[in-house]
């Protein structure tokens, strides 16, 4: 059965039809998913609208508001009575109300403050709440915010790609019929000055080399790309902004952004050579960016930033939201989320599994991480181009004994207290064919085993891109990698050496046998020592490394860790740990010609066979 869906915007298309290209698009890559049926309707400002709307909404299973706002308030009182899932989705001056400080006229400013207030007053209405930008958080009422946390999340813009794609430059300036010449994009779709058009210009004048501004505004939104194409880089110079999508339709077509900090731009330009933020001086502005455009362009922002930017991908997420918002009146499925992130990967595995098996959103419990921070916390959606839907208190109340305290947790789950709707994993029962039932439950454990997620290795190995490239020394050191007869070694110490069941796995005995049958497979093997305990390994492993190249990457600590598995993928080969982290290193490495790994996981009875087949198992 296909979800229904409702779009309303009051962001309508004008006189000659040209409507929000960012709403137009999105709905496109919505009605592209099988699973849902998508349709819009646009609010008109009259009670004819509002009755059209309320018609609709009575055929759909969500009705999605897009901006808030007075109008937002008057569609849900409208439709209230009509058994819907109701959403809404703030885009940012819906909620700043910056525009306030640039208005004149005191009609135009009470306008803009009632529609803030009717913002306020919808986050506690609408069933789930969305912003297109963190940032926007910040601006409601400190009490709103708590009271309303849980309805909250992202919902990330993004581009249609086949849209926005490199193409010939001089056929877009002949579509928009204008000469050649060295132009700079300035975006002002709805030609308000909040969008500070004035500095823009001052910062051309100072660049002073032939440059000109060339301005969007109320164009159609297939002209879109043709503006971009033309233009040597975008300009944005704005007094507020959410999450402007023009920087992601920018970095689509691989062209430089320079942006002055406002919303989320400093996330969306992290880790690029070519863009940058500028200030809002425009002779600071005009030497920040005449040094950047200087330089050769290396970032290749269309496929380096696919992974967050793409709206195939990215709408993944809303429409999570959407199925788990219409399951919630059939059953629902909650995965504990705890451990370091090997643990983590595996959990967020069964959430995959779970969700192709029956096609329902499952949510992630991560209270855990808000008593309890081991290693470095809360990592998935940090590290990967994932995003999961949280289960509250109330969700996990219905499925199981919710206790935020961990050591409290830890004890009621050693006595095995639990409910009838909790799966909890056992020691003594590796795989429990009991996870694919057709029914709410509440699963807490590791679940440590490939048959969970069997079929599936395309889809993890996609989720499990790492969302940032390697720079630095980190750089340098893949490019070595991927050149020579690279071997990853990976040692595990640490918490280890306090746990009886993993103490004599992996010994030096281990790592000896491993390095030798490794040289009988690999010639001229280039060994790469990664470990929570580089002291042991340098005074263990360096006489059994004599004779080869051995590098030891011992710079990787804290919130950086991860970059340890994200150079282990690249290696030609591997020698395992019994740990988590070296496991995914192994599932997620597509070059590797030998893998090595323990026969015995951890002591156990029965043991833990979680090794895949091709692996070599000492």
């Amino acid at each position: 059965m296909k979800i229904r869906v409702l779009l309303v915007s009051n962001q309508r298309p004008n006189m000659k039809g040209v409507g929000n290209p960012v709403i137009s698009r999105m709905r496109k890559s919505l009605q592209g998913d099988e699973r849902l049926l998508v349709d819009f309707l646009p609010f008109e400002n009259n009670i004819a609208s509002l009755v059209r709307i309320r018609k609709a909404s009575k055929s759909s299973d969500v009705v999605h508001i897009h901006f808030g706002g007075l109008y937002a308030l008057f569609v849900y009182l409208f439709i209230m009575g009509v058994h819907v899932v109701k959403i809404i989705t703030f885009h940012g001056t819906d909620i700043h109300a910056k525009a306030i400080k640039t208005t004149k006229g005191v009609g135009k400013k009470l306008k803009i403050k009632l529609n803030q207030y009717a913002s306020f007053l919808s986050v506690l209405l609408f069933d789930r709440v969305g912003f297109v930008s963190e940032e926007m958080k910040a601006y409601m009422p400190a009490l709103l915010r708590k009271k309303a946390k849980e309805k909250f999340f992202l919902q990330k813009l993004g581009v249609d790609y086949n849209a926005f794609a490199p193409m010939e430059r001089a056929s877009s300036l002949q579509v928009l019929n204008i000469p050649d010449a060295r132009y700079i994009l300035f975006s002002d779709i709805n030609n308000t000055h909040i969008k500070r058009r004035d500095i823009a210009e001052n910062i051309v004048k100072e660049l002073g080399d032939g440059h000109q501004l060339l301005i969007m505004s109320g164009v159609d939104s297939d002209m879109v790309p043709h503006y971009i194409n033309v233009c040597d880089f975008l300009l944005l110079t704005s007094d507020e902004e959410g999450s402007p999508n023009i920087i992601r339709e920018c970095l689509a077509m691989n062209k430089p952004v320079f942006c002055v900090a406002v919303g989320d731009v400093q996330q969306q330009l992290e880790g690029l050579t070519n863009s940058c933020i500028i200030s809002r001086t425009p002779q600071q502005a005009a030497m920040q960016i005449r040094e950047h455009i200087t330089q050769p362009y290396v970032d290749n922002t269309r496929e380096t930033r696919r992974n967050v930017i793409d709206f195939d991908v990215v709408n993944r997420f809303i429409i999570d939201v959407y199925i788990s918002e219409t399951s919630k009146r059939k059953w629902m499925k909650i995965v504990n989320i705890f451990g370091g992130l090997g643990n983590q990967m595996f959990q967020y595995a069964l959430i995959e599994a779970l969700k192709s098996k029956y096609g329902e959103v499952v949510l992630a419990d991560i209270h855990y991480f808000k008593d309890c921070v081991p290693h470095n916390g809360y990592e998935l959606e940090t590290i990967f181009p994932v995003k999961l839907q949280y289960a509250s208190a109330k969700d996990v109340k219905r499925l199981a004994f919710y206790e935020p305290n961990y050591k409290l947790h830890r004890i009621i789950k050693h006595l095995h207290i639990k409910k009838r709707t909790t799966i909890l994993e056992l020691l003594s029962k590796p795989y429990h064919e009991d996870v694919f039932v057709e029914s709410s439950r509440y699963y807490d454990g590791y679940w440590q085993d490939p048959r969970y997620f069997e079929g599936l290795r395309d889809v993890l190995a996609e989720r499990f891109a790492f969302k940032l490239q390697l720079d630095g020394r980190n750089f340098s050191i893949c490019q070595q990698i991927e050149a020579c007869q690279s071997v990853g070694i990976h040692v595990r110490r640490g918490d280890y050496l306090k746990k009886k069941r993993y103490r004599g796995v992996c010994d030096v005995d281990y790592y000896a046998k491993a390095i030798e049958y490794v040289r009988q497979q690999v010639h001229s093997p280039h060994f790469f020592v990664f470990s929570n305990d580089m002291e042991w390994c340098k005074e263990n492993l360096l006489g059994l490394l004599d004779g080869n190249y051995c590098l030891f990457v011992d710079w990787n600590c804290g919130k950086d860790s991860y970059k340890d598995m994200q150079l282990m993928t690249r290696c030609h080969s591997l020698i395992m740990a019994n740990s988590s982290f070296s496991w995914w290193a192994a599932y997620l490495n597509n070059r590797a010609n030998v893998i090595v790994a323990p026969q015995i996981w951890f002591h156990s009875y029965p043991p833990l066979q979680i090794q895949l087949k091709d692996w070599y198992l000492l």
